[in-house]
């Protein structure tokens, strides 16, 4: 199965407050090298209007009957500054939007009924990521119900019949306030980089283990530091963020990278389809995407029988999983770091002695005669 995902973003420019992104995860997304696209998935009708609830622009095959009657406070923007742009710092306050909603005071031992009724009848609250269920400080024996943000009059009769029937107090304003970490890293930049300056919003990038690699162009670069730090802040397994600073024109075909973000930390595990590959991103050539065609060759060209010549075989990708099927694998490649790379992978992968790849450091051209001789 696919490990990548990309989402498309028809939001215009103009665009003042986010909307709730509905995304679908792959599973190994961020273990394995791949490429995800954060964009939101939004239908080309939807449109963000300021003053409205931040759930209005939702397509109405997936608003689940959210009302825009839950008022949302507009964020005040703030312009960034010089050290701003520079440092990457901005005030993460700036996101916060205010929902004001009903709630129930519910005794902890009748929560899970009261919840049962108030979702049958549509009344609970269902806004994705906001947990509807919430404690109240200093009461351990009591938590509150968020209801669904249509839901404005404590008198409705609905749910004041649920309440008569369970015992509950009438229904209680709440102010529920959505910050900076319920926005996605697009909603997020969307709002901080100037529209004037900047038509596409770098919420793309590729994985390698720990590792986002951007590809930034001349617009974005000033506000880098800005786009590594929402980058960090918003993928929980992202340590460290680059940028390709040139176009590759070594040797090596080594991309030339600056950090934007995180750790100075270049060397990184990725796994793809159960094989772990250890790696200096900075040190050696590898590309993500050439992993299905990687595994498309191993399960259907390659055979336990067959001898492969790998020549230029960067870290292993062909080479490892190869030599795991039982084929005789001869593998070089010209880069010392690389061939390192591949012997450490082959040990890290536990392939047996009987079946443990010869790793050669030359000119492809060169290896192709020696295995000839």
């Amino acid at each position: 199965s696919s490990f990548s995902s990309s989402f498309s973003s028809p939001l215009s420019s103009s665009s003042l407050l986010p909307a709730v992104q509905y995304t679908t995860w792959c599973s190994r997304a961020h273990t394995s090298g791949c490429r995800v696209d954060l964009n939101l998935n939004l239908n080309q009708n939807s449109s963000l209007i300021a003053g409205t609830s931040p759930f209005a622009c939702l397509p109405s095959s997936r608003r689940r009957q959210m009302s825009v009657a839950a008022s949302a406070s507009k964020p005040k923007a703030q312009p960034l500054q010089g050290q701003d742009i520079l440092s990457g710092d901005f005030d993460k306050s700036q996101f916060n939007q205010e929902l004001n909603l009903l709630a129930l005071k519910v005794p902890c031992s009748s929560i899970g009924p009261v919840r049962k009724k108030l979702e049958k009848s549509k009344l609970l609250l269902n806004i994705p990521r906001v947990k509807p269920i919430r404690n109240i400080p200093e009461n351990k024996g009591e938590k509150l119900i968020l209801l669904h943000e249509s839901c404005t009059d404590p008198k409705d009769a609905r749910l004041e019949e649920i309440c008569q029937e369970l015992g509950l107090e009438p229904a209680l304003p709440h102010v529920h306030v959505l910050d900076y970490n319920f926005f996605t890293s697009d909603q997020v930049l969307r709002r901080l980089l100037p529209r004037e300056t900047v038509a596409d919003i770098p919420s793309s990038f590729e994985t390698v283990g720990h590792i986002a690699h951007l590809n930034l162009r001349d617009e974005h670069l000033p506000y880098k530091k800005i786009i590594g730090k929402v980058i960090i802040d918003k993928n929980d397994r992202i340590r460290t963020v680059v940028n390709k600073t040139q176009k590759i024109e070594n040797q090596f075909r080594v991309l030339p990278l600056e950090v934007l973000a995180g750790e100075d930390d270049m060397e990184t595990l990725v796994i793809q389809y159960g094989v772990r590959y250890k790696l200096n991103y900075a040190e050696v050539y590898w590309n993500s995407r050439l992993e299905h065609e990687h595994n498309r060759l191993i399960t259907e060209a390659f055979k336990p029988s067959d001898c492969i010549l790998d020549m230029t075989c960067g870290v292993g990708p062909f080479t490892v999983p190869a030599a795991k099927k039982g084929c005789k694998v001869y593998a070089n490649d010209l880069n010392p770091k690389c061939a390192e790379y591949t012997k450490i992978n082959l040990k890290l992968n536990k392939i047996p002695k009987e079946s443990m790849p010869e790793v050669y450091c030359m000119d492809a051209r060169e290896f192709v005669k020696l295995m000839d001789e």
